[in-house]
Formats: structure tokens, sequence, C-alpha cells
């Protein structure tokens, strides 16, 4: 099990490095004499069309409501995983990074709140932003230490991030879900039955859970429900078993890279484009951008740090003995690296892809993660992080 947990992390590191040079990209190209054609592809209308009947959506959502249902399948299945037989799989595992992400959340959104509250309820949907954390982007920063980080630090990041994970998928389904078509979403639930029956029967061909989660992320994209809420159904209801190479496994297995070197870099290549020829940077300090940025550069500290030391104080909680107070102070700023998540968070939240709010968030979000990037960089550097 180490030993996958060790694939996992360089995986997700590697990641991290990619998502870096795509974002990067983006906004070269945004700021370049090619921003124009970069607009237009992200905006350009593809129709996937049978007998007249299917879907037309530009690019741009393509990516946002099909590839991201994969990502999202993703981290189910490591959700699955390691609630199952990883590293959250007793009560005991899960409850230092549990406490921590939920303070990891709450403070960013309260910091949030009391940033934007003025501008009023339309500009407040934005509050779930800051309470992300891109566990790629966050383990990648951390590789970059390679030996000088312990075991037991990569495994609380990667655990804080997995809750995280978790807590958008519940925000996604919860708050951020569009008025319904329920005549679809019974259609979803059919097809999300007959997967489950196909897991009871035993079936270990993965053709047919394929083509039944095709129709499963139709069902969803025309429910109103967002589309990437598919690839979670998808992801539980495939087979799971403690010993030997399960379905799911294999599934989990075979996604990893192509969302890790795909999927994700693709997203930051189309979000995050910010077009800074036009961009005031005062913009900044105007409530939106700047209730991201101090939500995710320093609520996401002062939550995680605080609860971690509330827990460990009470006898809730312990923290690894292992790691000094510099190094979860180091994984709090770390966890305050927001970037993908962030983005996609912000694109559910205010309806406008291309206009000013967007920009906005992006502003915030890039801001509030470098910040927390450099500043979990320079602790996990020079300060102990391993304890005497």
């Amino acid at each position: 099990m180490l030993n996958q947990f060790k694939e996992f992390i360089r995986l997700e590191s590697s990641s991290g490095l990619i998502l870096m040079l795509a974002a990067v990209f983006a906004l070269w190209l945004s700021n370049s004499s090619l921003s124009q054609y970069y607009q237009h592809v992200v905006n350009f209308n593809l129709s996937v069309m049978v007998n007249g009947i299917g879907l037309s959506k530009p690019l741009l959502l393509w990516v946002n409501e099909g590839l991201m249902a994969i990502f999202f399948c993703l981290v189910s299945l490591e959700i699955k995983r390691e609630m199952k037989v990883g590293t959250l799989r007793s009560t005991t595992q899960r409850l230092l990074p549990g406490i921590a992400a939920v303070g990891g959340m709450l403070v960013p959104a309260i910091i949030f709140y009391y940033c934007v509250h003025p501008l009023g309820a339309h500009a407040l949907e934005g509050w779930a932003i800051p309470t992300a954390t891109d566990i790629a982007f966050s383990l990648g920063v951390m590789s970059l230490f390679g030996k000088k980080i312990p075991i037991q630090l990569k495994v609380l990041l990667a655990a804080i991030a997995i809750f995280d994970d978790l807590a958008g998928i519940l925000i996604i389904a919860i708050y951020y879900t569009e008025a319904i078509a329920w005549w679809m979403l019974c259609s979803a639930g059919l097809c999300l039955l007959v997967l489950c029956y196909l897991r009871y029967r035993n079936v270990k061909t993965l053709s047919p859970y394929l083509w039944i989660g095709l129709i499963l992320w139709v069902c969803v994209l025309k429910s109103g429900v967002h589309a990437t809420l598919a690839g979670v159904a998808f992801a539980m209801a495939l087979p799971f078993n403690r010993s030997g190479r399960c379905l799911s496994e294999r599934v989990e297995h075979a996604l990893h890279p192509w969302v890790a070197f795909l999927v994700m870099p693709l997203f930051a290549l189309f979000n995050a484009g910010i077009d800074l020829t036009q961009t005031n940077w005062q913009v900044l300090w105007m409530p939106i951008p700047l209730g991201i940025m101090l939500g995710l550069s320093v609520g996401k500290q002062l939550g995680i740090v605080s609860c971690v030391w509330i827990a460990d104080y009470l006898g809730i909680a312990t923290r690894p003995k292992e790691v000094s107070w510099y190094g979860i102070w180091g994984v709090s700023l770390l966890c305050g690296i927001g970037f993908t998540m962030s983005l996609f968070l912000g694109t559910l939240a205010y309806d406008d892809p291309i206009g000013v709010t967007q920009n906005w968030v992006r502003i915030g979000v890039f801001s509030g993660s470098l910040i927390s990037g450099l500043l979990g960089a320079l602790v996990l550097k020079y300060c102990p992080i391993k304890s005497n």
C-alpha cells in the first residue's frame, strides 16, 4: 500500500509541474499577438450529432463539463480506495486530516464573506472558491524538496486535499445545481441502477460500464445537475474489493496518467488565460479577488493550523510525532494553492465565462495560490519541519 501511495505522489507531483507550464502558456497566449486565436479556440462551438440529436457546446464547456467529469471520476476512485484500504481506512487516520480540512474550508469562506458581503447575494455565490486545494500543484511544490520531506507530511497533505475534494463534490451537488429536469434526472438514476446491477452480478468486463456511464453523463448534463457528478456516480458504482486487482483499481490506474498529463493541463490551458494588458492591478483590492486571495493565502493556513492545534491540545487527534509544527504550517500554506479546483468552482459560481467577474476570479486565484505556494516553499526549505 505504501508503494501505491508513493506512485500516487509521483504522478500528482509530475502533474503539478505540467499544470504550471500549461497555466504559464495560457497566460502567454492571452497576452500575445495570438490572443484572438486563443479566444477563438476556447469558444469554438463543437457539435456531436446523431440523426439530428446530440450536443453542441463551446470547447470550453466540453472541457469543463466533459473532461472534468473524468477528473472527478478519478478523484472519487481515489477517495473510495483511501477510505477502504488506504491512508483513511480507519477513524483514527481520518480524524486529523478531516478536522484540518474543515478548518481549511470554514475560515477561507468566512474571510470571503467578510470581504464580499457588501456587494450582495450574487457576489457571495463564490464563497466556495477559496476553500479548494489543488492536490497536484501542492504535491508538485512539495516534491521540489525531495527526501527532506517526511512521508507522514506527504500523507497528511494528500489526505487533507482528498477531504477538500470530497467537500467540493458535495458543494457542487448541493449548492451549484440549477433548475432540475426531473425526467432526465430519473433517467440518470435508472442508469445508476443498471451500473449497480452490473456490480451485483460481478460483471468484470469494463465495456458495459463505459456505455452505461456515457449515457449517465448525457442524462446528468441534460438534467441541470452539473455533469461532473456523473463521474462521481460512475466511480462509486464500479466494483471494489480489498484483495486482488478489481475493476475499480484498474480504471483508476488507467485514468491517472491521462488525467494528470492531459485532462488537467487542458483545463488549465482553457481556464487560466488572463488578459493582463487590459487589467488594472488595483482590481486586486476589489472585494471578490481580495476575498479569494486572502481566503487562500491567509484563511487556509489559519484554519488548518488552528484546528490541528485545538485537536492535538484536546486529545481528539494527534499530530504525527515525526512532524514539527513548522511542517504543519508548511502543509497548511500549500493547501492554499487552490488553482484548478478554485478556477473550476469559479466557473460554477459566476455565469460569465469570458466576463469581468471571471477575470476577477482568475486574478484572485492566481495571486492567492502564488502567495501560498511561495510561502509554503520557503517554510519547507528553511524551517525545521521534522520533529526532534
